[in-house]
């Protein structure tokens, strides 16, 4: 299934198939995001058809188009150690490592960065 990742607040998502095939969105849960990200154009495997919530759910094969390169990022910094955190609140679990020297960052600064 081919489809745009529509991301949660929550760090899951959903893709609407291109092509209607009557099943639906397809969930599809934090781990299995693979890197996609909110508005990527991805490929998408069914992994299982459930009752409930959610009536299938999938897992992110490849992504064949990036929606967004470019993310407004504020520093953090705890416990001695500096991460960006993405000031999407589609993308909440968009957190990773910096090294703040390398960018000359100071902690609790936005800046705009290029990811991928």
């Amino acid at each position: 299934m081919i489809g745009r990742l529509q991301m949660n607040a929550h760090g899951f998502g959903f893709v609407t198939p291109e092509d209607d095939d009557g099943g639906g969105d397809l969930y599809i849960a934090t781990p299995h995001l693979c890197g996609a990200l909110h508005g990527d154009l991805i490929k998408a495997k069914v992994i299982s058809r459930a009752s409930g919530e959610h009536k299938r759910r999938g897992r992110v094969m490849s992504i064949l188009e990036k929606a967004n390169r470019r993310y407004v990022c504020t520093l953090r910094a705890e416990y001695g150690m500096r991460y960006a955190e993405c000031d999407d609140p589609q993308l909440p679990y968009f957190v990773h490592p910096v090294n703040a020297k390398r960018f000359n960052l100071k902690a609790g600064r936005s800046e705009e960065r290029r990811v991928g």
